[in-house]
């Protein structure tokens, strides 16, 4: 990872054929089921097995078969790009919640507007927001003429 910490996870792995300018390339993919955000970066095995010969410094690439034949990097806004042939839905989901003694009873429905904090019986909850160990940035100006008072972290120190 980014920062430092060696971890195992689980990845799942696909060949997908990859159709590039009449050419089909079989592609491994591997897909974190636990990462937020994914954006899939195709990087030099790809490059390798599909023959392509980046000229970055000219902008433009070609492959390794027919040189002559070069190609144009360019950019397309996000929204142009078609990501999946699949449709999701707009409109919100909802799911029938069961009793796990009775799966035959339903209970409710669950939707994301219905979730509320979990409280513990007996136990008493700070509601407080936490506020940050330590300052980050400039102080705070002060009007001419005051004087800057000390103040204590969380921690207790000044």
């Amino acid at each position: 990872m980014a920062d430092g910490i060696r971890q195992t996870i689980t990845a799942l792995s696909a060949v997908v054929n990859l159709y590039i300018e009449g050419k089909v390339i079989p592609t491994e993919f591997l897909v974190l089921p636990e990462a937020k955000g994914n954006k899939t970066l195709l990087g030099r095995d790809f490059l390798n097995a599909a023959g392509i010969v980046l000229d970055v410094q000219g902008g433009k690439w070609y492959f390794s078969e027919n040189p002559r034949k070069e190609y144009e990097f360019f950019k397309k806004p996000l929204e142009e790009i078609v990501i999946s042939a699949f449709e999701l839905r707009e409109d919100e989901v909802t799911y029938e919640i069961a009793d796990p003694a009775n799966p035959d009873q339903v209970l409710g429905t669950y939707h994301i507007s219905a979730l509320k904090d979990y409280h513990e019986p007996g136990v008493e909850r700070d509601t407080r927001p936490v506020a940050p160990l330590r300052k980050r940035g400039r102080p705070k100006k002060l009007p001419p003429g005051s004087e800057p008072r000390r103040q204590r972290n969380q921690r207790g120190s000044l």
